[in-house]
């Protein structure tokens, strides 16, 4: 029997599985729909247990941004859409969470920020790849869970 199995976003593999086999095939539930922009809006005025966003970036300390390299699906340049214009003018820098990947290409950079905020944080020089084989770390101490924390 040929079980078709979603792989990527539109596209589909045929898998050969004998029917005594087959448990059965299933689907994941449906999700509804929601407002991402208006969900992401709200978020950031009323974090759990947190100041809002703006309380959060007042004042003129740097801000360093951590963001999901190319091969995660996070929806970086969905909230930075809506941050972005709030910290535009600010002391900041945006390091590219890697762990033990490549540095990204350019689509990549593109995809995880948006190409308009991308550029302009690469024209600032306010993007920096992570490289934990390359950059020269200095050990910190351990998290309370003991997890050892680097700087660079």
């Amino acid at each position: 029997m040929q079980i078709p199995i979603a792989y990527g976003k539109d596209d589909h593999l045929s898998l050969e599985i004998n029917e005594k086999n087959l448990l059965g095939v299933f689907d994941p539930n449906p999700v509804a729909k929601f407002d991402e922009t208006a969900l992401i809006a709200k978020a950031l005025a009323n974090p759990i247990n947190q100041k809002s966003f703006d309380e959060f970036i007042a004042g003129d300390e740097k801000i360093v941004v951590i963001v999901n390299d190319g091969t995660r699906p996070t929806p970086t340049a969905k909230v930075l859409k809506q941050i972005y214009p709030k910290i535009r003018e600010k002391n900041k820098i945006f390091i590219i969470a890697t762990g033990c990947h490549r540095e990204g290409t350019l689509d990549e950079y593109e995809m995880i920020f948006g190409k308009e905020i991308y550029a302009e944080l690469n024209s600032k020089g306010e993007v920096h790849d992570h490289d934990s084989k390359h950059d020269e770390m200095v050990f910190l101490g351990e998290s309370k869970n003991g997890t050892q924390m680097y700087l660079n």
